[in-house]
């Protein structure tokens, strides 16, 4: 069976929950006022009938881009998304690199975020809990 739906934006980033199907699912357009939402949904989905609801959305404000990645630690109840910064911070010269991808080890005890200057960036546990 395969099931397709709108969710409202363009998706970047998706990612399961460890323990229910329950998918991460990130994105938007952007911060160029297109009209187009930036967030990220939770839904819940039916493992026979593939039917999906939202469980939860966190919306982004129009000056915002959209979630490009996400990661999901495999036993706390943690999600981590990457949200690059406004137009107007990066006009004004605070323009760090593009987190480009996110992923925790298997063990939940490192998270390792890859950006768009090529160097990977390792947090230990401390740092997010």
């Amino acid at each position: 069976m395969v099931k397709t739906e709108n969710v409202g934006f363009p998706i970047y980033s998706l990612a399961f929950t460890p323990k229910k199907p329950r998918l991460v699912i990130g994105g938007g357009g952007g911060a160029n006022r297109s009209g187009i939402k930036n967030a990220i949904l939770m839904k819940d989905i039916n493992t026979i009938s593939l039917e999906s609801k939202v469980l939860s959305e966190i919306k982004f404000g129009a000056d915002e881009d959209g979630c490009m990645s996400l990661a999901i630690h495999p036993k706390e109840k943690v999600v981590i998304g990457g949200i690059n910064r406004s137009q107007e911070l990066i006009k004004e010269g605070n323009n760090e690199n593009f987190q480009t991808c996110a992923q925790f080890s298997p063990d939940g005890k490192i998270l390792a975020t890859g950006t768009s200057d090529g160097k990977p960036t390792y947090f230990g546990k401390a740092f997010f809990f």
